[in-house]
């Protein structure tokens, strides 16, 4: 019961980042790694608020990119999941 309220799924579309510019995914990536972050501060389960924070940290990491103009090496899948601020 506990997994259940603090796993929920999003979609979020590989087209609609890759045609944002360097520095507009850099800010969407950032939300994304503030919204991992409050997830990971609202569960109380141990091993999917670490799941959290790893995620946060892989979006941190991409925006740091994006302002650099690094692009990834390959493109994601279609759509990537992750869960979403309640």
């Amino acid at each position: 019961m506990q997994r259940a309220r603090c796993m929920r799924m999003s979609t979020i579309r590989h087209k609609e980042l890759s045609e944002l510019t360097g520095p507009e995914r850099a800010a969407r990536y950032r939300e994304l790694a503030d919204a991992q972050r409050g997830l990971a501060a609202a569960c109380p389960v141990a091993d999917i608020r670490r799941t959290h924070l790893e995620l946060a940290a892989l979006w941190s990491r991409l925006a740091e990119q994006a302002e650099h103009g690094v692009r990834p090496a390959a493109a994601p899948a279609e759509s990537c999941r992750v869960a979403p601020a309640e």
